[in-house]
């Protein structure tokens, strides 16, 4: 009788395939974990860049020339006039017209009058919430050149109406506005600016 040479083959048990899946789908699991949080934190930066963008700054104006305000008035008792006046320096321009923004607190300074100083210019005023916006033209038939030269253009008249210590400045600009004198050839000038303190007391 010939010997049996049939070699029998191990087959694996039930708990070996078992415990083998269980290892793939945790390490499945552990993969997809894993990428979560760096997924998260890529969009977490994203995020971040675009709140940290600054927005471009405003590019910086040539100054040419000057308006310079001043008071004869700068201290007074309450219920007294505050007269202003505004001077320019055109720096041999000849100036056709200009804007002016003025900013002053409302509460104690009451804008009684806004008159032109050159007799060639009109001049239009614009009561805004936080300032006052002049606006001057000059007379299309004049033929007297306006070179300003340390000239008065306007003058402010306010009331006091509050004790303390107040200024009035003129301002490069608000909004959509700006401080600015127009030549001849409306070329636009921006020109240096100043300021004024008053006591009321």
């Amino acid at each position: 009788m010939e010997p049996n040479t049939e070699v029998q083959t191990n087959k694996p048990s039930p708990m070996v395939i078992v415990g083998g899946g269980l290892i793939l789908v945790l390490l499945v699991v552990f993969f997809i974990l894993m990428r979560k949080p760096g997924t998260n934190q890529k969009i977490e930066n994203t995020q971040n860049n675009q709140q940290a963008v600054v927005p471009t700054a405003k590019p910086t104006v040539a100054r040419f020339g000057k308006l310079d305000i001043s008071t004869s008035t700068a201290n007074v008792t309450d219920g007294q006039d505050v007269i202003v006046v505004i001077s320019g320096d055109s720096m041999g321009k000849e100036i056709v017209g200009y804007d002016s923004l003025i900013v002053y607190d409302k509460s104690a300074l009451t804008l009684q009058s806004a008159k032109s100083a050159i007799v060639d210019f009109t001049i239009f005023k614009f009561d805004r919430p936080s300032h006052l916006s002049l606006t001057a033209v000059k007379n299309l038939n004049s033929k007297t050149p306006t070179v300003l030269n340390k000239t008065p253009m306007v003058e402010l008249v306010f009331k006091a109406v509050k004790p303390g210590t107040f200024s009035i400045v003129l301002q490069s600009d608000i909004d959509k506005e700006s401080t600015k004198m127009v030549d001849e050839k409306t070329n636009i000038l921006y020109p240096n600016l100043s300021s004024v303190m008053i006591t009321v007391k």
